[in-house]
């Protein structure tokens, strides 16, 4: 790759403040005189200013999980070609062609391309969307990989929901790869879109599968790229929306995704959970108040203790608290049935106090130790004539509570705001009592009784009350 002098660099970044200053500016870009949709990604353009200044998160994102060696790549809505020229800097691909509509990004990119010697890897051209000219292209060449990365939103605006769902489709069954990072669609134009009578939000996982569906591509079909971020204007993206981004591919792969299990709470929450063939889970906040930071930090907490959830390290894919979204590694659960209590009894009752006591160890309460809380890890399942039928697994700590942390912070944030939180008989009564710290003994106490299971004891009382610390409290 060739490297421009700083003469160069200089007579460059005034050429591209003049194609990007223009009055003819893209719709959604904002009037700054010059500011970039994307980062330009060579030394010496750092003070050319840029939107997405997560662009680079992303890119590592799309490394992470698309295969780009010696791949043709299509980059739809390219903007500042930056995910081309990266993949170029890298030496991945084999070729790049990047399209725009407009003419000012097309002219700065050429202008990149030929200053840093990639002209015969990267092109850029000038042109409309539309399923025809995405089908003429198709028949032309032969792509690996295709980016529609925040465009569709644009594109059923422009020529309508039927014909971006056959692009999308045609593009799907056209190239081998297809990645999509979802757009800022309003509440109607998701409906319209997918039929579907539920909340929107960019950074959920199945509302672009469904998208994607409506398409003609199966959710199966499907794998989790990671979590962007955007805030128009040239402000921080850490603090804007999330938007996922997802692939697709009629090509055989380990991570695609098995399961998507939409819920609905009483209190209005709407969460999704997501579970792939490469053993994460993503589970996610759609709608209504996220206590995703409170689940992380109990699961940090109870890390090294059996029979919790494990956390995936959240800047591995993206993860974002603020989008409500906690990555696990997934399980093989199901719930206790009366055989097991039957046939397992004395393991399970075992179980369910070392979960509690773990929790009162780290001075936690859980506060919905129930049944449908406390479920069966199966993998491997347990072998025939085997004393024990798996392990026990206690799950969701969003309402969890710090015996170190200020009680009226927790009740401000986490009781006021949820009449029925969770799935589980939260008692509420008992937090308004003087009895709120045995929340988690009373819940493992009334499972082992729908269980069959002798109560708690005595002893078990009061080395649960020792290890929680509550004669000092």
């Amino acid at each position: 790759m060739k490297r421009p002098s700083a003469n160069e660099i200089d007579r460059a970044v005034e050429r591209i403040l003049q194609l990007q200053g223009v009055r003819e500016r893209p719709r959604g870009m904002p009037p700054q005189t010059g500011l970039l949709y994307q980062p330009v990604p060579f030394p010496g353009f750092e003070q050319l200013g840029a939107e997405r200044n997560s662009s680079e998160d992303r890119y590592r994102f799309l490394r992470r999980k698309v295969d780009y060696r010696d791949a043709r790549v299509l980059d739809l809505g390219c903007a500042n070609g930056f995910f081309l020229f990266r993949l170029a800097q890298d030496g991945v691909l084999s070729h790049g062609r990047g399209l725009d509509h407009f003419k000012g990004n097309i002219a700065t990119n050429a202008l990149l391309a030929d200053l840093h010697g990639l002209s015969d890897v990267l092109e850029f051209e000038h042109a409309s969307i539309d399923s025809d000219a995405i089908q003429r292209r198709l028949q032309d060449d032969s792509w690996d990989v295709c980016h529609l990365l925040s465009v569709h939103h644009h594109l059923v605006r422009d020529v309508g929901f039927e014909e971006t769902r056959e692009l999308i489709r045609r593009l799907y069954e056209g190239v081998g790869t297809l990645v999509l990072e979802q757009g800022s669609l309003t509440q109607a134009e998701y409906e319209e879109w997918t039929g579907r009578d539920e909340p929107f939000a960019t950074h959920a996982i199945s509302r672009l599968t469904s998208m994607l569906e409506a398409c003609g591509i199966p959710e199966e079909r499907c794998f989790i790229v990671g979590m962007g971020r955007y805030l128009s204007g040239a402000r921080d993206d850490r603090e804007g929306a999330g938007r996922i981004l997802v692939g697709c591919s009629r090509r055989p792969r380990t991570d695609t995704i098995r399961r998507i299990l939409r819920k609905r709470h009483r209190n209005g929450i709407y969460m999704e959970i997501v579970e792939t063939g490469d053993g994460e889970i993503w589970k996610t906040v759609v709608a209504g108040a996220s206590l995703a930071a409170r689940e992380v930090r109990g699961l940090e907490t109870l890390a090294d203790a059996p029979g919790f959830p494990r956390l995936l390290a959240p800047h591995e894919a993206g993860a974002d608290l603020g989008c409500g979204l906690v990555r696990m590694r997934a399980m093989t659960l199901r719930e206790v049935t009366p055989e097991d209590a039957e046939r397992f009894g004395d393991d399970l009752r075992r179980q369910l106090l070392e979960r509690v006591f773990a929790l009162a160890e780290h001075r936690l309460l859980h506060n919905e130790v129930n049944s449908l809380h406390l479920l069966l890890d199966v993998d491997p399942p347990a072998a025939e004539g085997s004393a024990k039928p798996g392990r026990l697994t206690l799950l969701d700590l969003e309402t969890a509570y710090w015996l170190d942390e200020a009680r009226d912070g927790w009740r401000a944030e986490v009781f006021e705001p949820n009449p029925a939180l969770g799935v589980g008989a939260y008692d509420r009564d008992l937090h308004e009592s003087d009895d709120w710290f045995l929340a988690d003994l009373l819940g493992a106490d009334r499972v082992l009784g729908e269980w069959g299971l002798p109560p708690i004891t005595d002893d078990e009382r009061a080395r649960y009350l020792e290890l929680l610390g509550m004669i000092d409290v």
